[in-house]
């Protein structure tokens, strides 16, 4: 059995989103899911459409369709594909959004008016945005991935460089000057070199606020840690945090290892909720402790009985003769090895109180400040796919399949 270890996750959410009853007043490009406004073209808890989840195979969501992977030229927030030159939730990076009346333009967000095409809420350069090429949603693929002087195209133009899908002038572009990726942030480009704004540092090729950037903070290349933010040039536990020593900023709200306080660690058949180790989701107290009522044939379905004789088998808390449906016997209890946090991989391979089982595999989290997908720390903290916890309305951070 292997174990993998991985870092990072999301707060609970107050609610699951529902369907589009009770809609309330959405911008342009969302859509009403529940009592939340949704962009259904890039969250991949709603991808197309209300409550059309990604799943394992293709996690991704990207222009209403979910994907193996993210196409060159967008960036991976979250489980969202996403423009980071134009997206208004992530400008220039993962999780950076715009304030009201702002739009993002080659990364930046700026409060005048949108020079070139809105796009839903995104403000886009239809000459070079491969997937708004000539016009909103028309999106280049196949022999003609790049997007120049607004027709797809099999090659870029003259002094232009292919930086995945999008055709850029390596002379000017902010984001790719002098070469693909690096970033000037909000200083220019000129001549291929970035030319940093005042307060900005340069670190390596691109600049940098070492006042704000968790990834330089004081200084170029001092990184925080996941659940810190940079303040002032120093790295701090964000808001709703606490720190247990050795640099760990934890959500006592919901760390398993730290529940309720530092140093407080659930069981296996745990988990932390509000602060309380209660019950797994799908779980319920029985008499030696937490139990699958689904599986276990010495209290096998609600109310609880205990299988024997011709039925000896619990299988969907009902007693039966043998496991069927693709279910593994473990003694009598019948389970799924893919996803059973107390048979993961193999009978009687319990998941510690931070992992979740996917795949077979006991996978660990951790707590961050994350409430919804997409989730920044997900992908700019340490890599990740943000995914729905098994069973319940929570959002967590793994660092490969959902589980």
């Amino acid at each position: 059995m292997r174990r993998i270890t991985l870092v990072l996750a999301c707060t609970w959410l107050l609610a699951a989103c529902g369907g589009n009853s009770s809609s309330p007043h959405c911008t342009t490009g969302q859509i009403a899911c529940g009592q939340a406004c949704i962009d259904t073209q890039s969250d991949p808890a709603h991808c197309g459409s209300c409550a059309n989840a990604c799943g394992t195979t293709a996690p991704f969501c990207q222009a209403g369709a979910c994907v193996a992977s993210c196409s060159p030229g967008t960036d991976m927030c979250g489980g969202a594909c996403v423009d980071t030159q134009t997206d208004n939730l992530n400008c220039g990076n993962c999780g950076h959004a715009c304030g009201t009346g702002e739009t993002c333009t080659a990364g930046t967000c700026t409060g005048g008016t949108c020079t070139g095409t809105m796009c839903g809420t995104n403000c886009v350069d239809t000459q070079t945005d491969p997937l708004n090429c000539g016009s909103c949603a028309n999106a280049c693929g196949g022999t003609t991935p790049y997007c120049t002087g607004g027709a797809c195209s099999a090659t870029c133009g003259t002094g232009e460089i292919a930086c995945g899908t999008s055709c850029v002038s390596p002379a000017t572009d902010p984001t790719n000057c002098g070469g693909c990726g690096i970033d000037c942030g909000s200083g220019t480009c000129a001549m291929g070199v970035c030319m940093c704004a005042t307060g900005q540092i340069k670190c390596g090729m691109g600049c940098f606020d070492p006042s704000i950037d968790p990834n330089h903070c004081g200084s170029c290349g001092n990184q925080c840690n996941p659940g810190e933010t940079c303040t002032s040039g120093v790295c701090n536990c964000a808001a709703g945090f606490t720190s247990c020593g050795g640099g760990n900023c934890v959500d006592t709200q919901t760390d398993p290892r730290h529940c309720g306080t530092c140093g407080t660690s659930c069981g296996d058949t745990q988990m932390c909720q509000a602060g309380t180790c209660v019950c797994r989701a799908g779980l319920v107290m029985g008499a030696g402790g937490c139990i699958d009522p689904l599986s276990d044939p010495n209290a096998c379905g609600t109310p609880a009985v205990m299988c024997g004789g011709a039925t000896p088998r619990c299988q969907g808390g009902v007693c039966v003769a043998m496991c069927t449906g693709g279910t593994d016997p473990c003694g009598n209890a019948c389970v799924n090895f893919n996803s059973d946090p107390l048979h993961c991989g193999d009978c009687g391979q319990v998941c510690a109180s931070d992992e979740v089982c996917s795949n077979g595999n006991c996978r660990s989290f951790n707590a961050t400040a994350c409430t919804t997908c997409p989730c920044d720390t997900c992908t700019g903290g340490g890599g990740g796919a943000c995914c729905m916890y098994p069973g319940t309305s929570a959002v967590i951070c793994v660092d490969g399949a959902c589980p």
